[in-house]
């Protein structure tokens, strides 16, 4: 009886231990400075035939969030491990069966939209509701 309650009580504390490795080397892509100015597009796509195209002048780097709250409506949730999660664009609002995701370059983004920071000019950050990838 006790090996297994050994045994049960050494599983906790690795995946404890694992835990606090993941939340101790969680960090933010890092903040870049441009040398100047430039253009980036944020473009909504509502997937019924809906698309709204705005450009930003962008002066310093910043994450693709901060960007598209500050060209659009939003409504968002934040998570203290993960950042900020779009949750509605301009009055269209997530649901259980199509969510917000967004792309850059038409590429899905791999993390969260409040750690990628745009550098690059002409970068367009896409946001499309869907049911799938």
């Amino acid at each position: 009886m006790n090996k297994k309650y050994f045994l049960m009580s050494l599983s906790g504390l690795v995946l404890i231990s694992i835990y606090i490795i993941l939340i101790l080397n969680y960090q933010e892509y890092p903040k870049q400075e441009i040398k100047q100015p430039f253009i980036v597009y944020v473009v909504v796509d509502f997937s019924n035939g809906t698309v709204l195209n705005k450009s930003y002048l962008l002066n310093t780097s910043e994450s693709a969030f901060t960007i598209t709250n500050n060209t659009y409506s939003i409504k968002y949730l934040y998570y203290e491990s993960l950042g900020y999660f779009i949750t509605e664009i301009n009055n269209v609002s997530q649901n259980d069966t199509y969510f917000w995701l967004y792309y850059i370059n038409n590429s899905l983004a791999n993390v969260g939209s409040s750690s990628y920071y745009i550098t690059q000019p002409y970068t367009t950050i896409l946001w499309k509701i869907s049911s799938k990838y």
